[in-house]
């Protein structure tokens, strides 16, 4: 990419939501301690209480299945609030001591944020505001790509007054940006 070309897709970093991995393992066991805990303490039962335990292990079991059900449906659910925080708490990779909601906020005049899911899947997000460039003021508008699944983003685009910027421009309105 020259320093001409406009911006794609840009590296940051961003403060992943639960892993995969990690929500798999959390529902796993909270499925299997309970369940474990009453077949283990169901041995020192007579035969009676043991028929009244296993209904309650199935009633437990059925209980655990539905709050995991539960639990992804939550961590799926990614709305446009959940982009837009995603962005704003975030850190990038060169200016790790700050996120890019402070950062932006204390650039602009005044910090407006938006988001849409785009058809692809990902949802885009974008802040905007004014701030003082060149002995005037120019609108700047940063557009993020986020990743629902694991939310990593990714500078998408700068516009500088409705003109796309390149990475010159990004790299200048980054390094302003921080230093406010």
């Amino acid at each position: 990419m020259s320093e001409n070309d406009p911006v794609n897709m840009q590296p940051s970093a961003s403060k992943p939501a639960w892993s995969k991995s990690k929500m798999t393992l959390h529902i796993i066991l909270s499925i299997v301690i309970p369940i474990y805990g009453f077949i283990v303490g169901g041995f020192a039962l007579k035969q009676s209480e043991r028929k009244r335990q296993g209904i309650i292990i199935l009633i437990l079991a059925g209980v655990c299945l539905v709050w995991g059900g539960i639990s992804i449906a939550l961590q799926s659910g990614f709305s446009e609030e959940k982009a837009i925080l995603t962005v704003k708490d975030g850190t990038l990779a060169n200016y790790p001591n700050s996120t890019i909601g402070a950062a932006f906020k204390s650039f602009v005049k005044e910090d407006t944020w938006t988001a849409f899911k785009g058809d692809d899947g990902f949802w885009y997000v974008t802040a905007s505001g004014d701030f003082f460039y060149l002995g005037d003021t120019a609108k700047v508008d940063l557009q993020f790509k986020v990743d629902p699944h694991d939310s990593a983003f990714t500078i998408q685009t700068i516009q500088i007054d409705d003109t796309p910027g390149n990475v010159n421009a990004l790299n200048n309105v980054l390094f302003l940006m921080y230093q406010m």
